[in-house]
Formats: C-alpha cells, sequence, structure tokens
C-alpha cells in the first residue's frame, strides 16, 4: 500500500472518530442511554486505536518519527493521546468542559495536519551575530 492510501485509510478513521466522538457527546447531553452501550464504548476505542496504527504507518511511509525528527508529527502524537485519555475521562464522568476541551484537541490536532506546524503562532528564529 502506497502513501495516498495511507492517507486516505487515516483520514476515514480520523472522520470516523470524530463523527463516534460528537455522537457520543451529543447522546450523553441529551440523556440518550443508548450511547453507553458496551459495543459503542468499545467501537470508540476501535477507532481510536486504528487512527492510532494507520497515523504510524503513515510515519513509517513518511519516515517522520514523533519525538525523533518532526516537531509537527510529535505534537500530532501527543494531542493524539491527550485527546483519546481526555475524550475516554469526559464521557465516563459527563464532564462538559473535558467535552469541550476534547473537541478543541480534536480541532488543533486537525489544524497542525493541515499547516505542517506545531504551534499556531510562528516561533521567532534565534537571532544570529555575525561576529
Amino acid at each position: 500500500m502506497g502513501y495516498m492510501a495511507f492517507k486516505h485509510v487515516h483520514l476515514l478513521f480520523v472522520g470516523l472518530t470524530f463523527l463516534l466522538f460528537v455522537v457520543r457527546s451529543g447522546g450523553l447531553l441529551l440523556g440518550f442511554h443508548g450511547v453507553n452501550k458496551a459495543w459503542v464504548k468499545r467501537s470508540h476505542h476501535l477507532i481510536d486505536l486504528l487512527v492510532l496504527l494507520s497515523a504510524l504507518m503513515l510515519c513509517y511511509t513518511l519516515n517522520l518519527w514523533p519525538f525523533y525528527n518532526s516537531d509537527w508529527v510529535t505534537a500530532k502524537f501527543v494531542g493524539l493521546l491527550v485527546y483519546m485519555g481526555l475524550a475516554g475521562f469526559a464521557l465516563r464522568r459527563r464532564s462538559y468542559a473535558g467535552l469541550l476541551l476534547a473537541l478543541l484537541l480534536l480541532f488543533y490536532i486537525v489544524w497542525v495536519a493541515i499547516n505542517k506546524q506545531p504551534f499556531p503562532l510562528p516561533m521567532p528564529t534565534p537571532a544570529t551575530s555575525g561576529a
């Protein structure tokens, strides 16, 4: 499988995790009990795992590794792990603030993926002395 295939598989799983997170969050906020069924929870965990595995396959294909040679990939990787933990915590505890933070974190991860830089603001470059 080539880069474009891995990229499309990864984007499919990202879209599914976003959709399932929004559906589960909305269901909890509106009081629907069906979103707490075991198969719904397991499917969310499975899709998050597939997002992570497809991301690692993209890293392998592009030779960009978190904590080694790519700042923006590191930001996405850490953001994804924090999102997975925060979303799980917020969905279990029905924390409105946690759900909002998890959603904002998803938007941040997508922003990093599009712009290929870890911070929304440009980082200042160190001044060089001509001496």
